[in-house]
């Protein structure tokens, strides 16, 4: 979440601004931002593709094979 805090100050974007990308309510938004709502590999996508970034920039990878499993699904299905 840290880098889509860099993303939002850096391009001076509100939470509301966040709203139509994941087509959810600010509330829900909120809970997203302030890490009580995990982000899903959908909401990930939305943000890459937002800010025309790699999906990977927004996760924390604990393993090179779990690094590879999720770019192979990007690749795949987006």
């Amino acid at each position: 979440m840290e880098l889509l805090k860099v993303l939002r100050t850096e391009l001076n974007l509100g939470q509301k601004d966040l709203v139509p990308i994941f087509k959810k309510t600010e509330s829900i938004v909120s809970e997203m931002l302030s890490g009580h709502r995990k982000l899903t590999i959908s909401h990930i996508q939305k943000l890459a593709n937002f800010f025309q970034i790699s999906p990977a920039a927004f996760l924390k990878l604990h393993s090179s094979k779990l690094q590879a499993s999720i770019l192979s699904f990007y690749a795949i299905y987006c």
